[in-house]
């Protein structure tokens, strides 16, 4: 599976102020709390992006997918990961902001919401819970949006991308494939040369 993300969320000691925005951008697009602002140029403007002050970061993701997406055929969809405390179909406020976000951006193809959990799951951050994507498919279900044979997943953040491959490998017992994966930031473990770049990814299924 292809994975394309923007910005490195890191995982390490953070020291530096990029460190601090990268952290910051991130928690920000998952709606997390956090301290302090950041500035950051989007379109040519400063943003000060705090934790009262999200949307921005929200709406350059939505820009992002759309044009990651392109025009795709009749079929195609767009899917957004549930968040971990998802365990209701549509009832996920995390997702429901991304895939406003997408929807605003003028996304050429619908975008759904078909996944759940049959439990509220650990969190991925400080490595709660399991990530191999046998026991997250297992815990996870999908209800197929009628008509569509073909989705690009999007999800907030790729750490070991099992939430990705469980996803997907469901999908596919239901007769969908996945065409790619866009996060909007990958975990990185060591401070990379750039934080703030493009990186695709392939995915081992």
């Amino acid at each position: 599976m292809k994975v394309r993300s923007f910005i490195a969320y890191p995982s390490y000691d953070r020291e530096k102020t990029a460190d601090w925005m990268a952290y910051n951008v991130t928690m920000a697009l998952k709606g997390g709390q956090f301290k302090g602002y950041s500035d950051v140029s989007i379109s040519g403007k400063t943003q000060r992006i705090t934790a009262q002050n999200t949307l921005p970061i929200v709406t350059w993701f939505g820009q992002k997918v759309v044009q990651a997406v392109g025009q795709q055929d009749p079929g195609t969809a767009i899917f957004v990961l549930p968040s971990s405390g998802c365990t209701t179909f549509g009832e996920d406020p995390k997702a429901e902001r991304l895939a406003n976000a997408i929807r605003s951006a003028r996304s050429p193809i619908p975008v759904e919401m078909p996944f759940r959990w049959i439990e509220i799951m650990p969190k991925a951050a400080g490595g709660g819970g399991t990530r191999h994507p046998n026991v997250l498919r297992s815990k996870m279900r999908f209800l197929p949006p009628e008509g569509i044979t073909r989705a690009f997943l999007v999800d907030d953040v790729k750490t070991t991308g099992g939430h990705l491959l469980a996803a997907s490998r469901l999908m596919r017992a239901h007769g969908v494939e996945t065409v790619a994966a866009i996060c909007f930031a990958r975990t990185v473990w060591e401070r990379p040369d750039k934080l703030i770049t493009q990186v695709d990814e392939d995915l081992e299924d």
